[in-house]
């Protein structure tokens, strides 16, 4: 009887240990790709394990493997494992595939044998009218016209302005022999110094005569 009762005891402290998680929703892209991703609590090191999906409202289950069949009909389920958790590519999924997912977790090895099962995953496929698509509308090709006269005229304008704004720098800038301004203060110096000098030949005149 004891046996029995250590045998009872102990596998119900492996349920205990034993925890699997799962999102509330996931919703599939355009494609008929959903990704959701299963983890697990457990307090001994897993050798092997095998991963269900069971779908409430249809009442079955997908298996999901490490490599998929694509000649087998239906939605696909593809798993990878990680530390402690598992994310499954579900594929192939249409509108009539939606549906609450539970994932079952089963640990074939080591013994004993125990699985455990998620709260489930609400799988949402969208109709494809449902996807938003780019809408494409026809040009009005007046207002393109206008829109490029306009700004073919500001373009010359700027153009303009610049070339006369460097032909101004370039002649102020010029050398100094072409300065009207530079060409009178010489024609000043050179007065200066001529009365300059016929201020001194009439002062040395007047030291002769006297």
């Amino acid at each position: 009887m004891l046996p029995k009762l250590f045998v009872i005891c102990t596998f119900i402290g492996y349920l205990n240990a034993f925890q699997v998680t799962q999102p509330h929703l996931v919703a599939a892209n355009s494609s008929g790709f959903a990704i959701l991703t299963c983890d697990y609590k457990y307090s001994k090191e897993i050798v092997e394990l095998k991963i269900y999906l069971l779908r409430a409202r249809h009442n079955d289950t997908i298996s999901c493997e490490t490599s998929v069949n694509e000649s087998k009909k239906g939605s696909l389920c593809l798993m990878e494992r990680y530390n402690n958790s598992v994310t499954l590519t579900i594929s192939r999924l249409n509108v009539s595939d939606a549906d609450l997912y539970v994932c079952r977790v089963e640990i074939r090895s080591p013994p004993p044998f125990v699985y455990a099962e998620g709260t489930g995953t609400i799988v949402y496929v969208a109709e494809t009218s449902q996807i938003p698509h780019p809408e494409y509308t026809d040009f009005n090709w007046p207002v393109v016209w206008i829109t490029a006269g306009v700004n073919g005229l500001l373009l010359l304008y700027c153009i303009i302005i610049t070339l006369t704004y460097l032909h101004l720098k370039k002649r102020n800038t010029g050398e100094p022999e072409s300065n009207s301004e530079y060409m009178d203060m010489r024609k000043v110096l050179s007065e200066n110094t001529n009365r300059k000098k016929e201020r001194d030949r009439n002062h040395n005149s007047e030291q002769f005569h006297f």
